[in-house]
């Protein structure tokens, strides 16, 4: 897979983005939890300061970009998208998915703003993106990868983009269910 294409020209000094949890951050932090996949982590000119969070830490039916919003504000930081999965790495595909065997490609990484735009909602007209996400939810349908970025998405709960067939308001909605099915939803007396 080719470099990913970075969603902004340049980082601002101070955020707090949801990125996979690499070899390379474990060595930073090395009291990351093993089953962790996903973190929420602060940097401070593109340098790593801290672990916020990790998405075996998360509350349920939250999700990790509400979170990572959150420690943005609280820090007076920028808050940054989650990587669409088009936009990442083998790398950071593997410790995102935490897949054994093959990682299968993904359908979206040989056009990644079919997926997720890089310019912003306001430049497509309606019409525009209607097409753009139905053609993009196409081409899921037949996603090798479908199933991890299902789960992917359900945990990090993003903002924008097209992730395993469905919008942002329907990946709430479908991880609403599974925190339901999991047992998450109930009230405790």
């Amino acid at each position: 897979m080719a470099n990913p294409v970075r969603l902004h020209t340049s980082k601002p000094m101070h955020t707090v983005e949801v990125e996979p949890i690499t070899d390379g951050l474990r060595l930073r932090d090395w009291s990351l939890p093993a089953a962790a996949t996903v973190a929420v982590v602060e940097r401070m000119g593109g340098r790593f300061a801290t672990v916020c969070t990790t998405n075996d830490r998360r509350r349920p039916g939250i999700g990790l970009e509400a979170v990572a919003r959150a420690y943005a504000h609280t820090y007076g930081a920028q808050a940054l998208p989650s990587l669409h999965p088009s936009r990442m790495t083998d790398e950071q595909l593997n410790a995102a998915w935490f897949a054994e065997g093959e990682l299968p490609v993904p359908e979206c990484a040989y056009d990644p703003a079919l997926h997720s735009p890089e310019h912003g909602a306001d430049v497509e007209s309606p019409g525009e993106r209607a097409a753009r996400e139905e053609v993009a939810r196409e081409v899921c349908v037949t996603c090798p990868a479908l199933r991890f970025c299902g789960l992917y998405a359900a945990e990090v709960r993003p903002a924008s983009g097209i992730w395993a067939g469905r919008t942002p308001e329907q990946v709430a909605e479908h991880a609403a269910q599974l925190d339901q099915a999991a047992g998450f939803g109930q009230r405790v007396a």
